[in-house]
C-alpha cells in the first residue's frame, strides 16, 4: 500500500484538489439556486431524469408522465439507469453528482497521465492537467444531471488503456480498453465510432511485434467485440422487439432534420435559424399520423415536432428523406455550415451560461442574431453592429459577453497550440509516432461527426473526451513557441 501511495503520488494529489475545487463550487451552486443549477439547459437532464424514475417505478424506458407510458429509445439507457440507481441508494441525485466530481476528477488525473506519457516530464504534465481542469463550461457540465462527465471519464479510460497498449503490447491493456469502451457506449454510442480504429491500430501492433500471431490477435479482438456486445446487443435486440429496428437511438435522425436542414435553410436563404427550424418541424407535424401525440403527457416544455422525431423510429425515414433533399438543393450552403461549426467546435465557450444559471449574472439581453448571421447579412459592419448591440446595457454586459470572449481566445488558443504541438510530435517514429497518429484520428473520429452532422448544433460539451489529448498537444505546441523565440532573440 505504501509502495502504491508512493508511486501515485502525484495523480492522487493532483485528483484530490480537483475533486475539492469541484466540491466547492457544487457548495455554492447548492447554496444559490439549489437543485436547479444542477439541471443543465435546454431538455436533455430532465429527460434523463424522467427515464431513470419511470424505470425505477416499473413503467420502462418512457417520457410519459402519465399512462400509456409509451416506451422510446430517444436515449440509450447507461445514464438514465445511473440517475435510477442513485435515486434508489440516495433518494435523490446527489450521490449522482458526487460520483460525477469524482469521474471530473478522474478525467484529469488521466490527462495528466497522457501526458506524462506523451511528454515524461512532471511539469508539462501538470501545465496539461490544469489547461483541462479550468474550463468553466466542463466544470458547470460535470456539476449537471447530464451524461457527458461519465461519458467523458469512460471515454478517456479507454483511450488511455489502448495508447498503454501500444507502448507495452499486453493484452490486458486492449480488453480493459474495451470494456471501458463499451461502458462508454452504453452511456452514449458514438464512442463506438472508436471501435474501427483500435482494430486497425492493434492489427498494427501484432504486426510489427510478431506476424505470426494471427490467432492471437483474432482471439483478442473477438472478445473485445464480445464484451462490447454485453453492453449493447440487449439494448439493441430491445429495440428491435419494441419498434423492429437494431439502432441504438431514435433520436439520430433528429440531428439532420431539422437541426441541420435548418441551417442549411438559413445560410441558403440569409434567414433565421430559428425561423427556419419551427418551420421544419411544423411539415413534420403535418405530416403526423393516427394516434395523434397528446402533449400533456409530457412534464417539460418541447415542441410537438420535437417529440414526433425524436421519441421513436416512426419519421425517421420521412426526416433523412427531407435532409437529403435539402442538401443536395443546396451543397454550397451546408459547407459554409461545417466552416463555422469546425471553428465553433474547437473554439466556443460554454463560460456564460453557468454563470446565468448559478445566477452569478442576471437579467442579461441576449440576440436572437447570432455572430455568424449578423456577419453573413452584413459583412464587417453588421458583425460590429451586432457586437454594439450586445453591450448597451452597459458594464454589466461589458463584463459578461467580455468574459465569453476571454473564454473563445482561450479554447482558439489552445486549438493552435495543439495543432502546433501534434504537427511537431508526428515526425516522431516508432512506437511514439503510432501513439501520436492514434491520437490524431481518435480526435477527428470525435470531432468531425459532430462537425459534419450536427453543424452549429453542436455544442462545447462535445469536446470533453478529447480535451485531454487537445491541452496535451497544446502544452507541447507551448514548449515549441518558447524554443522558437528563444532561437529568434539568440539571433
Amino acid at each position: 500500500m505504501t509502495d502504491f501511495l508512493q508511486r501515485f503520488r502525484y495523480e492522487l494529489e493532483i485528483g484530490f484538489l480537483a475533486a475539492a475545487l469541484m466540491s466547492a463550487v457544487f457548495l455554492f451552486v447548492w447554496n444559490t439556486v439549489g437543485m436547479q443549477g444542477f439541471m443543465g439547459s435546454g431538455n436533455d437532464a430532465v429527460q434523463y431524469v424522467i427515464l431513470g424514475e419511470n424505470f425505477l417505478e416499473g413503467h420502462g424506458f418512457s417520457l410519459r408522465n402519465s399512462p400509456p407510458y409509451v416506451l422510446t429509445a430517444v436515449r440509450t439507457p447507461g445514464y438514465p439507469l445511473f440517475l435510477a440507481f442513485s435515486k434508489a441508494l440516495s433518494g435523490g441525485y446527489f450521490l449522482a453528482l458526487v460520483l460525477q466530481i469524482a469521474a471530473y476528477a478522474g478525467i484529469v488525473v488521466l490527462t495528466y497521465r497522457i501526458a506524462m506519457m506523451l511528454f515524461e516530464r512532471k511539469n508539462l504534465a501538470l501545465v496539461a492537467a490544469v489547461l483541462f481542469f479550468i474550463d468553466l463550461g466542463f466544470i458547470s457540465v460535470a456539476l449537471s444531471l447530464m451524461s457527458d462527465a461519465l461519458f467523458a471519464f469512460f471515454t478517456v479510460a479507454s483511450l488511455y488503456l489502448f495508447l498503454q497498449f501500444l507502448r507495452r503490447d499486453d493484452r490486458k491493456f486492449v480488453l480493459w480498453s474495451f470494456f471501458f469502451l463499451g461502458v462508454s457506449a452504453f452511456i452514449r454510442p458514438l464512442s463506438l465510432s472508436l471501435f474501427p480504429l483500435y482494430c486497425i491500430f492493434a492489427g498494427w501492433r501484432w504486426w510489427k511485434s510478431s506476424p505470426r500471431r494471427v490467432l492471437s490477435l483474432a482471439g483478442t479482438l473477438g472478445g473485445a467485440a464480445l464484451i462490447i456486445s454485453l453492453f449493447l446487443v440487449p439494448w439493441s435486440v430491445r429495440n428491435f422487439t419494441v419498434f423492429g429496428t437494431f439502432r441504438l437511438s431514435s433520436a439520430d435522425a433528429f440531428a439532420l432534420y431539422p437541426t441541420l436542414a435548418s441551417q442549411i435553410i438559413a445560410f441558403r436563404d440569409n434567414t433565421s435559424h430559428h425561423e427556419a427550424r419551427l418551420a421544419l418541424l411544423q411539415r413534420l407535424e403535418d405530416h403526423e399520423q393516427e394516434p395523434k401525440l397528446n402533449l400533456s403527457s409530457f412534464s417539460f416544455p418541447s415542441l410537438r415536432g420535437e417529440i414526433l422525431g425524436s421519441e421513436n423510429f416512426q419519421y425517421r425515414d420521412w426526416m433523412i428523406g427531407e435532409f437529403k433533399t435539402i442538401l443536395f438543393a443546396a451543397p454550397r450552403a451546408y459547407a459554409e455550415v461545417v466552416a463555422f461549426a469546425a471553428f465553433d467546435y474547437f473554439t466556443k465557450p460554454l463560460w456564460l451560461t453557468p454563470l446565468l444559471q448559478w445566477e452569478v449574472i442576471q437579467d442579461l439581453p441576449f440576440s436572437e442574431t447570432s455572430y455568424h448571421q449578423a456577419f453573413s447579412r452584413g459583412g464587417v459592419s453588421g458583425l460590429l453592429s451586432e457586437l454594439k448591440s450586445r453591450l448597451d446595457c452597459g458594464l454589466r454586459c461589458i463584463t459578461a459577453f467580455g468574459f465569453a470572449w476571454v473564454g473563445r481566445v482561450y479554447l482558439a488558443a489552445v486549438s493552435l497550440l495543439s495543432l502546433m504541438g501534434l504537427a511537431g510530435m508526428l515526425r516522431l517514429r516508432g512506437e511514439g509516432g503510432r501513439a501520436v497518429l492514434f491520437i490524431l484520428l481518435a480526435i477527428l473520429v470525435f470531432a468531425l461527426p459532430h462537425i459534419l452532422l450536427q453543424g452549429l448544433g453542436v455544442q462545447p460539451r462535445y469536446r470533453m473526451p478529447i480535451a485531454p489529448l487537445l491541452t496535451s498537444f497544446a502544452v507541447y505546441g507551448i514548449v515549441l513557441v518558447k524554443e522558437k523565440m528563444r532561437s529568434v532573440i539568440k539571433g
